[in-house]
C-alpha cells in the first residue's frame, strides 16, 4: 500500500512538472527523505502524548543559575510582541514557495518546486519535532517570574531543544535561494535572494530569545540544522548532481 501511494505522488508529480526541470524525482531519494521525515515527525508525537507537562512544584523550584552563562540572559525574557513577528517570519518563510509562480521557468514546474518545499518541510519539522521531545530542554520563560503559570504548565514548555521557528525559516529560505540559483543561474537577483535567506533567519533567531521562548543555543542549532535541510533537499534532485552522483 505505502508503494502504491509513493507511486501515485511521482505520477502526479511527473505530470505537473516541466520537461525542462533542472530537478528529478528519484524513489532512491524521494523514499528515505519522506520516510526519515514522516517517522521522525510521528515517533516525535508519540513521544508527547505520553509525556506529562511539568508540575507547579517543579516550576516554583527552577533556578536560571543552572543554565550556563552564554544562554542564562534569555531567562530574564518574556515579549509576546516578539513571539508574534517570529511567527508572522515563519509564515512567511513557509509561504515563499509561491513566489516561484512569478517566473515563466519556475512558474511551468511549480509541481517540482512544491513537492521538493514539501519533503524540505516534513524533514526540517520531523528531525526538529523528535529532537524537542528527546531533548526536552526546558524554555528560558520558565525561569522569568512575569512569565504566566499558565504557559508553564503546558507541554511546549519543555520543547525548547532545538527552534522550530528558526529551522522552519532557515529550511525554508535556504532551499528557495538554492531552487532560484537553479531555476535562474544567470539572475541579478541571486546577491539579494541569497542575502535574505541569511538574514530573514537571523532575525526570527533574534526574536525567539528576545520572546523568552528559547536560548541562544536552541536558536544557532536551530538555524545550522535548517540551512543544512534547506540547501541539501534541492541539491540531492539536481539533474547534475544525480549524473555526478
Amino acid at each position: 500500500m505505502k508503494h502504491h501511494f509513493f507511486l501515485i505522488v511521482f505520477i502526479l508529480l511527473f505530470v505537473l512538472s516541466s520537461a525542462q526541470s533542472p530537478y528529478k524525482l528519484r524513489y532512491s531519494t524521494e523514499v528515505p527523505v519522506l520516510s526519515i521525515g514522516a517517522g521522525s515527525a510521528l515517533t516525535g508525537f508519540i513521544l508527547e502524548r505520553k509525556r506529562a507537562p511539568l508540575t507547579m512544584d517543579q516550576i516554583v523550584n527552577l533556578d536560571r543559575m543552572t543554565i550556563g552563562s552564554f544562554d542564562r540572559s534569555a531567562t530574564y525574557n518574556w515579549n509576546t510582541t516578539a513571539a508574534h513577528w517570529s511567527d508572522a517570519l515563519m509564515y512567511m518563510g513557509m509561504a515563499s514557495p509561491m513566489l516561484f509562480l512569478a517566473g515563466e521557468r519556475s512558474r511551468k514546474d511549480f509541481g517540482m518546486v512544491a513537492a521538493i518545499s514539501a519533503e524540505v518541510f516534513l524533514l526540517n519539522t520531523g528531525i526538529t519535532y523528535l529532537t524537542k521531545e528527546l531533548a526536552q530542554r526546558k524554555r528560558p520563560y520558565l525561569y522569568n517570574p512575569n512569565a504566566p503559570m499558565d504557559k508553564k504548565l503546558e507541554k511546549g514548555a519543555t520543547q525548547s531543544f532545538f527552534s522550530g521557528h528558526t529551522s522552519t525559516m532557515a529550511s525554508a529560505s535556504f532551499s528557495f535561494a538554492m531552487m532560484h540559483t537553479h531555476y535562474y543561474p544567470n539572475s541579478k537577483m541571486k546577491p539579494l535572494v541569497w542575502f535574505a535567506a541569511t538574514v530573514l533567519p537571523m532575525a526570527t533567531a533574534i526574536l525567539r530569545v528576545r520572546a523568552g521562548k528559547h536560548f541562544w543555543t536552541d536558536v544557532l542549532v536551530g538555524y545550522g540544522v535548517g540551512a543544512s535541510i534547506g540547501l541539501a533537499v534541492p541539491l540531492m534532485h539536481k539533474i547534475e548532481f544525480q549524473r555526478f552522483k
